[in-house]
């Protein structure tokens, strides 16, 4: 008798937290896919990337190697993924009261175009884009970042960026910045290497074109399509 009436007790409260539980909310949505784009979400299952979805925390977006893919996030952030690139969300979280934002990308490899949304505009601090070699924190911003084997490259169209080391022991807030790059200097490009090596120099618009793929004349603005040149 005890058994069956703590089998109903525990059947009756899943069926509560059942009935009053929701799903996610979607943290953003697919402005453009062109070419062979996948998504994978939180439980490993693989659709294609279309126009119009949504994308939930722990969704993982992958371009194939002549595609590109726009998202653009609940606070107006935008995400151009250019090709041959791969993008995890783990965290978008967005507080009005800004207490609880929380903003936690992964670039596992690839080209990415970041324009700040609301959130990460009025709280910098609760914004990383991880890489497998840095951390980029953002004061601003509007910025495109390359990860390959061997290096992280970031250059800054709008506000300024900090980089910090991937594997540090120290909150994101509190650790020192081990380089930094800002649009009202001519020192936009930083590259970061595996070795430690920092590279900070002026940058020519056919280099920005070469390296990241990515026109800033023709994909300039917030209003633009973001996608840049082919």
């Amino acid at each position: 008798k005890i058994s069956f009436q703590i089998a109903l007790l525990t059947t009756l409260i899943l069926g509560a937290f059942t009935a009053h539980a929701t799903p996610s909310a979607p943290v953003a949505r697919v402005a453009v896919s062109v070419g062979e784009a996948k998504k994978w979400n939180a439980a490993g299952q693989e659709e294609p990337l279309k126009v119009g979805a949504s994308l939930m925390a722990g969704d993982r977006i992958r371009t194939g190697s002549d595609s590109v893919a726009i998202l653009i996030f609940t606070d107006e952030g935008r995400i151009s993924l250019r090709a041959d690139s791969e993008l995890l969300i783990r965290h978008y979280q967005i507080d009005p009261a800004g207490v609880k934002t929380r903003i936690e990308l992964e670039l596992i490899k690839g080209t990415v175009r970041q324009i700040s949304g609301n959130g990460s505009r009025t709280q910098p601090d609760r914004y990383r884009l991880n890489t497998p070699i840095a951390v980029i924190g953002v004061r601003g911003t509007d910025f495109l970042a390359k990860t390959t084997g061997d290096a992280v490259e970031a250059f800054v169209h709008e506000g300024k960026i900090v980089i910090t080391p991937a594997q540090g022991n120290c909150a994101q807030s509190e650790c020192a910045p081990v380089a930094m790059a800002s649009s009202d200097s001519q020192l936009k490009y930083v590259r970061l290497s595996t070795d430690g090596h920092i590279e900070q120099r002026e940058f020519r618009q056919g280099e920005l074109e070469r390296v990241f793929g990515i026109d800033m004349v023709r994909a300039n603005g917030r209003n633009a399509p973001m996608a840049g040149s082919g």
